[in-house]
């Protein structure tokens, strides 16, 4: 942990807000759940790529690509699009977004843009505009199974 990482103790022991799937194990920590920390009060501008996972409090002005989550907090803005694999939004994006994996949109997610993914949640009391597009997993073909056949057997003769 740098020196710039320091967490009080409330901020160590605090409890994971848990998201409302129960398959999902996604959490809104974006300080203490992501390797890159975007604080609240604090502006960046650029295109932001990477494979580290991504918090944010604060806000974002331009494009994500990220090969690994993001986790939009209640106090976080992204003004542009992104791309990561998977996306939990309980704060306001204003930007087209492309979940490679699964997009979880919290109740106090504003989505203001088209989404495309894999896998959607959408709690109750989100705000969306846009359109929405499920991607399919591309599958490989299987090949067919010819079925045995079965003979009847021959009378046995003495």
């Amino acid at each position: 942990m740098g020196f710039f990482d320091k967490k009080t103790e409330d901020q160590q022991n605090e409890e994971p807000k848990r998201s409302g799937g129960s398959d999902m194990d996604l959490v809104t920590r974006p300080r203490r759940d992501c390797e890159c920390y975007i604080a609240h009060g604090t502006t960046v501008e650029g295109k932001i790529t990477g494979g580290a996972s991504v918090g944010i409090d604060g806000l974002v002005k331009g494009e994500m690509n990220i090969s690994s989550k993001v986790i939009i907090g209640e106090t976080g803005e992204i003004k542009g699009n992104i791309k990561a694999d998977d996306i939990i939004v309980a704060g306001k994006i204003n930007g087209n977004i492309e979940a490679r994996n699964i997009l979880e949109a919290q109740p106090t997610g504003q989505i203001f843009g088209d989404i495309n993914a894999n896998r959607l949640m959408i709690a109750d009391g989100v705000l969306f505009e846009g359109n929405i597009t499920m991607k399919k997993e591309k599958h490989t073909k299987r090949e067919k199974v010819e079925e045995p056949v079965i003979t009847e057997p021959e009378p046995v003769t003495e």
